[in-house]
């Protein structure tokens, strides 16, 4: 593909030996023919960029030279600085305050031009601004252009503050709209956010991010004997045999048909509810639903959903559970889900916490024996077959996984492999190296998915749910290493439980200066600009808990103006 990698002097296109001759950024900007590779190792995302050489494409390495100063390098913005022949590398002059610079006074020369022509409304401002961006990061954003780091890293986000200062700024001029944020749930809305919702995690899939852990996963069989996480995958499996269906587009299938069943749940339970801030903020937490749609937080689909279909199955039909068909149709959800994976357990731990705060106690008496009996038939199943788990975890490797993924690692069959002790030490070892950033990261995960809890008043019951739902929880962070798909399991649960069991504050946020306008700045800030890791945080990923740095000056820019609106509503009230 071609790329333009500076900004001007497109004449025609340089190969590599021609770009060694020509490294002076003041005079050459070059247009060059790239091959990106990309490739997956320990759940993460690296591109290489391959450049046209006179008879072939040579691999080279682009590197951003941050150029910090304001004097030197000022014409070397987003141009080529450097070219070391020896290193096959290509260094680009990168002033990352200056683009930041840039966007913002572009920001806010559109929003001047359309007050001058007194069209001071969001659909004029967006679009402008998102022109702008996209122009501006192009021509000067390394990242956004050659994007090596897909895990922590999404061009979007260089987009996202053309949105956000839109809102911010047309929220501070606005006196008129005192209205709060609502939206009535309806089948039109849950449709266009389905679609959205399944586009993303399509393009996940295409984009081949953690595709050998998400087919390893999901193909877990019982074809070679009994092992844990196997029922969906022999159903899976033997689909994929039997209709000789392409791989992806099966899984395309699996995200479609699982994903609507969700959707399908909620809607039933927010029906023509009107959602306030407070709930749609909880709505959209990228600790709930949305946690599948960032790269960092988990493959594109966890098994965790068939436990958190069952939980909404539960908190639809619960009160028709003594009904027969209801009752079997519980029991067959609840096996499928912990037949698949056994973390689902949680979920069912969930649903006996809330049937027996309720204070029905026929029926839970009646959920707690089948899931005490599904639960013992399943720990007799691993202890009879605990001696087999190495073969068919071998087994999986060499004739299912080397069978439909060729270039298969085998690392769910390694972890199906190992023994309790085994287990035990290689999550102590983990965790242990790196207790600093796991206790930080996580701590600071669950703190900003618990804050929209300050816009509940919660009653007694919720208060007993959450806490017996956190003693529930302690085993998973002590034994395991995945914390970040516990917290959105615990707070799957948890977000649910408040949206049917209590109602929000009654707060004016109008009144306290926070308007129709920075209602949406701050619930698309909350939705978007963080995201829960998945397992293993380390000093490198530490630096990317949210996505936000010191020079995103157009959204500090934005929170400057909101608490200024805000400042001066309070001067006014008192």
């Amino acid at each position: 593909m071609f790329s333009f990698i500076a900004i001007d002097n497109f004449s025609h296109s340089y190969n590599l030996e021609q770009i060694s001759n020509n490294p002076n950024c003041n005079y050459f900007a070059f247009e060059v023919d790239l091959k990106e590779n990309t490739f997956q190792y320990d759940s993460q995302f690296s591109t290489i960029w391959k450049i046209k050489s006179e008879s072939s494409y040579k691999e080279i390495t682009i590197n951003p030279l941050y150029l910090n100063s304001f004097k030197e390098g000022f014409e070397c913005l987003g141009k080529i600085t450097n070219f070391n022949k020896k290193e096959n590398a290509i260094f680009i002059g990168v002033n990352e305050p200056q683009v930041e610079i840039y966007k913002f006074l572009s920001y806010l020369i559109n929003f001047l031009l359309i007050f001058a022509f007194n069209q001071i409304r969001f659909l004029y401002l967006i679009p402008l601004n998102l022109v702008s961006a996209h122009l501006i990061n192009t021509f000067f954003g390394f990242n956004y252009l050659f994007n090596t780091n897909y895990k922590f890293y999404s061009p979007y986000l260089d987009l996202l503050d053309a949105v956000l200062i839109s809102f911010a700024l047309i929220g501070f001029v606005n006196k008129k709209n005192e209205n709060n944020l609502e939206i009535k749930v309806n089948k039109n809305i849950i449709a266009c956010y389905f679609i959205v919702f399944i586009s993303r995690l399509i393009y996940i899939l295409e984009s081949e991010f953690q595709l050998n852990n998400l087919v390893e996963e999901w193909f877990v069989n019982y074809n070679y004997g009994f092992t844990r996480r196997g029922l969906i995958g022999t159903f899976l499996y033997s689909v994929l045999e039997l209709f000789k269906i392409d791989l992806k587009i099966l899984l395309v299938l699996v995200i479609i048909s699982l994903n609507f069943f969700m959707f399908y749940l909620i809607f039933k339970i927010l029906k023509n509810k009107n959602l306030s801030f407070a709930e749609l903020i909880i709505l959209f937490s990228p600790a709930f639903i949305n946690y599948s749609l960032f790269w960092k937080s988990t493959i594109t689909i966890p098994k965790e959903i068939l436990g958190l279909i069952l939980f909404l199955f539960f908190l639809t039909y619960q009160n028709k559970l003594d009904e027969l068909n209801y009752f079997i149709s519980f029991t067959v959800l609840l096996n499928i889900a912990i037949y698949s994976h056994e973390v689902n357990l949680w979920f069912a731990y969930g649903i006996i916490l809330i049937i027996l705060i309720g204070g029905n106690f026929k029926k839970f008496y009646k959920v707690l024996l089948i899931t005490l009996i599904s639960i013992l038939i399943f720990s007799f199943l691993i202890i009879q077959n605990y001696d087999n788990f190495s073969y068919v975890a071998n087994q999986l490797c060499s004739r299912t996984y080397e069978n439909i993924l060729p270039d298969a690692e085998c690392y769910k069959s390694k972890i199906l492999s190992l023994n309790i002790n085994d287990n035990l030490y290689l999550t102590s070892s983990l965790i242990t190296l790196n207790q600093k950033y796991y206790l930080l990261s996580y701590l600071f995960y669950f703190l900003l998915a618990s804050s929209p809890f300050f816009l509940y008043r919660f009653n007694r019951n919720t208060i007993k749910f959450l806490s017996f739902l956190i003693i529930g929880f302690i085993p998973l962070f002590v034994f395991t290493v995945d914390w970040g798909r516990w917290l959105n399991i615990f707070f799957s649960m948890t977000y649910l439980y408040i949206l049917m069991y209590n109602s929000p504050k009654k707060i004016n946020l109008f009144k306290l200066g926070v308007n129709y306008y920075f209602q949406i700045f701050i619930l698309i800030s909350f939705s978007s600009m963080w995201s829960i890791l998945q397992c293993c945080a380390t000093e490198y990923t530490y630096n990317y808990l949210i996505g936000l740095n010191m020079y995103d000056y157009s959204i500090i820019f934005s929170t400057f103006l909101i608490a200024m609106k805000i400042l001066n509503q309070k001067t006014k009230s008192s």
